[in-house]
């Protein structure tokens, strides 16, 4: 009977302290969370695609949980408009450019996040 609740006391133990371990790791190895900004202004082709480019990496880091985003802002002249679920690379590189950028906006809208990644042709 005696042996019997040490070896209770023994697993039970072990089971609070793994628990205890992967709550610390997850709280350690956490994927950095970031704000993604998309500037849609009026792109060249090439840089279209160079942003389309970045973006997949980004993508692909999102989908391996290697990075989370807070929002996921498309800007253009008209406004902005909140993405709820990440676009996909194919539906990335389908946006449509237009209007000018505006740095000075897109630099106040970056600094009202504490980590931001953004794509811009005016900043590439």
């Amino acid at each position: 009977m005696a042996l019997n609740r040490v070896l209770l006391r023994i697993v039970g133990l072990g089971w609070l302290g793994f628990i205890a371990i992967g709550l610390v790791v997850s709280q350690v190895f956490a994927a950095p969370t970031v704000a993604l900004l998309i500037d849609r202004s009026d792109c060249a082709p090439d840089q279209w695609r160079s942003l389309s480019e970045r973006y997949e990496a980004l993508y692909g880091r999102y989908q391996r949980d290697r990075v989370k985003f807070s929002q996921i802002l498309l800007i253009s002249d008209l406004g902005e408009e909140v993405a709820e679920v990440p676009l996909t690379p194919a539906e990335f590189r389908r946006l449509h450019t237009y209007g000018q950028a505006d740095p000075e906006r897109l630099a106040q809208l970056a600094q009202s996040y504490p980590a931001v990644e953004l794509l811009s042709c005016a900043t590439d």
